[in-house]
C-alpha cells in the first residue's frame, strides 16, 4: 500500500512577494511550476523577464494582486479578476500567436 500524500504546493502570498529579491525569486518560481503544468515556457529574455516580473510585483505593491504586467488595472476588482496573471486570455494568446501579450509564456 502507498501511503505517500501528495503534496499540493501553495502559491505564495502577496505580502511573502512584497520582499524584491526574496518575491522576484518567489515568483519566477511559481510562474516557472505554473508554465511546466502548462505545457508553455517562460520568456526565455532575462532582462524582459526580470522587467515582467518587477512589473507584477509592482503591482501587487500598488493594486493588491497579481495583475499582468501589461494591462491595465481598472480599480474594479469584478473586472480586474479577469487580469491576475496568468490572465483568462492568455491560452487563446499562446493557441494563436505562440506567446500571451505581454510574452510572459511562450509556446514549447
Amino acid at each position: 500500500m502507498d501511503t505517500k500524500k501528495s503534496v499540493k504546493r501553495k502559491k505564495p502570498s502577496n505580502k511573502d512577494l512584497q520582499d524584491s529579491n526574496k518575491g522576484k525569486k518567489q515568483l519566477l518560481k511559481s510562474l516557472r511550476r505554473y508554465a511546466r503544468s502548462a505545457g508553455y515556457k517562460l520568456q526565455p529574455d532575462k532582462k524582459l523577464l526580470d522587467t515582467l516580473i518587477t512589473g507584477e510585483l509592482n503591482n501587487i505593491k500598488k493594486h493588491g494582486d497579481r495583475y499582468c504586467p501589461c494591462r491595465r488595472v481598472s480599480g474594479n476588482k469584478e473586472k480586474d479578476k479577469n487580469i491576475i496573471c496568468p490572465c483568462i486570455f492568455h491560452k487563446d494568446e499562446i493557441k494563436k500567436q505562440g506567446f500571451c501579450h505581454c510574452r510572459l509564456f511562450l509556446k514549447k
